[in-house]
């Protein structure tokens, strides 16, 4: 068994001189206590005072004190495993040298406090770190969703703005083309009354000229007056001059710059008939409206004929 195996055998986990720590100016002071560590012969004693060298590799450095030696060694630059060797001396394993395998332990607790430290204190970073990004990311969130909350209102109150002055142009333009709209007085025929037929002498022959008397509904009364329909019928002017606007808005090509909106009334009071000049209109979702508004005005009944009214439209462009 050769020497450094002898050695390991030995216990060194107790600390020469009765526990004694290395202290801050060096092992020279426990020279004494660590003479019987090192592995040399009696011829050639260690001492402990004097200048050191070790390699890294293929590089040697030094020479140093012994102190710059541990402290390389707590320090973690080098280890048990480093070659070191006095001045001119063997370069061997530094815990092959007893003065300093005393302190590999010592100095391994003293390496692992400081990664602890270290570790705590970058924990203890990452945590303030960690911290500083949540309310960092707390007040960025904060931010955003107060910004994105009054660019929300902005946007709402412009939406609304524009709605408004979109609804009050749309107004405007409905007022103008209801402006534009007017109705003359109306065009009402006023026939005569229609004799009865003369006796002929040929079987179901009538003289020329003759016309079919209009029968009197029941309950009737003196023919409608002119008066009487310009009142009936302008009742519905509004509605009417809403139907022109409507087709306006949907096709204002189609619709000329005057049109003649014509219609009966039979003895029954109930407007019929309702057409236009036009031959584009007549077939016009204007003139079922218009249709459907004046069915909504009843007349009187009467006697004599149907009433043919006209009435002038104007269209301003």
């Amino acid at each position: 068994m050769s020497g450094e195996q002898r050695r390991g055998g030995a216990d060194t986990s107790a600390e020469p001189g009765g526990g004694q720590k290395w202290s801050a100016t060096g092992i020279s002071e426990d020279a004494d206590a660590y003479q019987d560590l090192v592995e040399e012969s009696p011829d050639d004693v260690l001492d402990l005072n004097s200048r050191w060298l070790f390699q890294l590799g293929n590089d040697i450095f030094g020479p140093i004190s012994a102190k710059e030696l541990v402290e390389k060694l707590y320090a973690g630059g080098i280890d048990a495993e480093t070659k070191i060797a006095p001045e001119d001396g063997e370069f061997l394993a530094l815990r092959r040298y007893g003065a300093f395998r005393v302190h590999l332990p010592k100095a391994a607790a003293h390496r692992a406090a400081e990664q602890e430290a270290r570790r705590e204190e970058k924990a203890a970073k990452s945590r303030v770190l960690r911290r500083r990004a949540v309310f960092i990311g707390g007040g960025l969130f904060v931010s955003i969703a107060i910004f994105f909350a009054v660019l929300t209102v902005v946007r709402e109150r412009r939406a609304a703005d524009l709605t408004a002055r979109e609804e009050q142009k749309l107004q405007d333009d409905l007022a103008r083309l209801h402006a534009s709209v007017t109705i003359d007085p109306p065009i009402i025929d006023l026939k005569p009354e229609e004799e009865e037929p003369r006796p002929t002498q040929g079987k179901g022959k009538r003289p020329r000229g003759g016309r079919t008397k209009v029968v009197a509904l029941s309950g009737g009364t003196e023919k409608l007056s002119r008066e009487e329909i310009m009142v009936g019928v302008s009742t519905a002017f509004p509605g009417v001059k809403k139907c022109i606007v409507q087709q306006l808005q949907r096709d204002r090509d189609i619709v000329p710059e005057r049109v003649m909106l014509s219609f009966n009334i039979g003895n029954d009071g109930v407007v019929r008939e309702v057409s236009f000049d036009d031959r584009f209109l007549r077939k016009s979702p204007m003139r079922d409206c218009v249709a459907q508004t004046l069915a909504g005005v009843r007349f009187r009944s009467f006697v004599g004929e149907v009433r043919n009214v006209e009435y002038p439209i104007n269209i301003g462009r």
